[in-house]
């Protein structure tokens, strides 16, 4: 089972006191930064979207057992210390698969506290993009980290994130790690590198869990490489050989049935979205054809581009004080 606390980010908004203003069901917070290219360094690279709040690092307002870093952020003119436990392994994890990847962090936190920490844990600049809240895209209420904006193609895209929340757009390219508080053993993230760096060669990294699943349960298997051809991945277990073992084991299956969950109800988001737009373009047809006299065989507009330039609209349209429903869970029907 996966730990439950309040979540630091909730925490953080509280302390802004995000005022709520009107919602709607699909919207880009304002203000996007610009996506880059990929860097030189990294192009041709698979892109390794990483969350930053228990998934590198967990932070708190009050002092805990180990403080590796304390923040100090103004926020509305008061000053706050924020006290951060580094996940073990989260430097190491950073240098090492910046050898095989392009890096980026995506946080649902602001960047006053983001900024500071990932100087901390990143002190080289391995890191090609750092991206905050305002980057977030807000679902009926909660924060999702839509890995479409990115511009990078999503057969080359993966997030590691411990919240469900952040992927229901792409559950197929999504690690869901599990949440680090103050455990000094953890090694999720040391544990993590050797896969990592097989599937960045991978042609087509989705559905990343069952990649994930057959790494740590079978000695052999098969995948196409990023030059077409057929691969075998094949490993020869040896007494000290439990290292992928560790990745899954029994207790954590359940995480499969998760993704599973959320794969079908990311489908049926997709679908419900589509109808809606296609009923909200139907409206605007028939008052079109309402109020205006039309011949018969007038073409019909594209609806596709309707469509795309509803979702701009929406996207453009939110208030970044708004929505402060921050780290809500979304309880999805365990029985599909």
């Amino acid at each position: 089972m996966r730990q439950q606390s309040s979540s630091f980010i909730q925490l953080l908004c509280k302390c802004l006191k995000f005022r709520k203003t009107k919602t709607q069901s699909y919207e880009q917070i304002k203000n996007p930064i610009e996506i880059p290219q990929q860097s030189e360094r990294s192009k041709g690279r698979k892109t390794l979207v990483i969350d930053l709040d228990e998934t590198l690092v967990h932070s708190s307002f009050e002092p805990m057992k180990i403080n590796d870093l304390i923040v100090e952020v103004t926020m509305k003119d008061q000053k706050y210390k924020i006290y951060v436990n580094i996940r073990p392994g989260a430097q190491e994890f950073i240098k090492e698969t910046s050898k095989f990847f392009e890096l980026i962090i995506f946080t649902a936190s602001i960047s006053e506290y983001a900024n500071s920490v990932i100087d901390f844990i990143d002190p080289h600049g391995l890191v090609d993009l750092r991206l905050f809240r305002e980057n977030c895209t807000v679902y009926n209420g909660v924060l999702v980290k839509d890995l479409s904006l990115l511009k990078r193609n999503l057969d080359s895209v993966i997030l590691i994130d411990n919240s469900v929340n952040s992927f229901m757009f792409q559950p197929m390219n999504a690690i869901h790690i599990l949440n680090y508080f103050e455990d000094k053993t953890d090694q999720e993230l040391t544990l993590l590198i050797p896969f990592l760096k097989l599937i960045s060669q991978f042609q087509d990294v989705r559905p990343v869990h069952e990649w994930l699943f057959k790494y740590a349960h079978f000695d052999k298997f098969e995948y196409v490489d990023i030059m077409g051809s057929k691969q075998q991945f094949y490993d020869l277990p040896t007494s000290s050989d439990t290292q992928r073992d560790k990745l899954l084991s029994p207790a954590d299956t359940p995480k499969l049935e998760e993704h599973k969950i959320l794969i079908k109800s990311g489908n049926q988001i997709l679908r419900d979205e589509k109808n809606k737009q296609d009923e909200i373009n139907d409206e605007l047809e028939d008052k079109k054809n309402d109020s205006i006299s039309v011949d018969k065989f007038t073409e019909t507009p594209n609806r596709s581009e309707n469509n795309n330039e509803k979702i701009s609209v929406l996207r453009e349209n939110l208030n970044i004080n708004s929505p402060n429903a921050v780290g809500k869970q979304i309880l999805f029907p365990q029985n599909q």
